[in-house]
């Protein structure tokens, strides 16, 4: 008994989250990326020939929002038209975090990150990488993968056929819309009804239900 009356209670102090988590901006401002795959996808031009292809998660840090896009390669050319797709929709971010993971490392033997910071940079994108080794200080985007890879499955597990490319970047843009559809708080809770806020009602800028 005296035990459990004297025990000291922990005393830690949860830090402090980053502006970017905190502040109040549009949605994709600032943002966390990172590749996951690959994925095998039939090729139009030859058969039953296999390509890989890559899924690029953005992770929006304040929103919580995510964009998912389909890259056929780890080549500079490949990722900067990836990357353009995602600015034509959402915008230049002020600030990307990537990661120097082994998915990028041992892939990206191609991908010149060098040119890709500085025509980032020549449209006001500050671009910061972790430390090598360091893949959970990236944890934003390493979530967003995590909760793809399942909905993936299931969306593929539906559909149970072989996909293009060009079904492959579509899909990965559903399984995105799906994990926008998750949610973050109540807005409002009865007896006969529960209503979510959700990161698509923040990028609408309006209720989805």
């Amino acid at each position: 008994f005296c035990r459990r009356r004297n025990v000291k209670k922990a005393q830690q102090i949860m830090s402090k989250l980053p502006e970017e988590r905190s502040s109040s901006t549009r949605p994709f401002q600032f943002v966390a990326l990172n590749f996951f795959g690959p994925f095998a996808v039939k090729d139009l031009a030859a058969g039953r020939r296999k390509l890989k292809c890559w899924g690029v998660v953005y992770s929006c840090l304040s929103s919580r929002a995510v964009a998912i896009y389909c890259c056929p390669g780890y080549s500079t050319r490949d990722f900067l038209a990836t990357h353009g797709k995602f600015t034509a929709t959402y915008g230049d971010p002020v600030k990307c975090y990537a990661d120097h993971g082994t998915q990028i490392v041992a892939g990206a033997k191609e991908l010149d990150w060098g040119k890709v910071t500085g025509q980032g940079g020549a449209r006001r994108t500050e671009w910061v990488f972790t430390a090598r080794g360091c893949s959970w200080r990236n944890g934003s985007a390493e979530v967003m993968i995590r909760s793809a890879r399942r909905t993936l499955a299931h969306v593929l597990e539906k559909s149970g056929e072989d996909l293009d490319f060009h079904q492959a970047d579509a899909t990965l843009r559903r399984v995105g819309d799906i994990l926008n559809h998750r949610p973050l708080s109540i807005r409002s809770a009865t007896e006969d009804n529960f209503y979510s806020i959700t990161p698509a009602d923040l990028l609408l800028g309006r209720a989805t239900d």
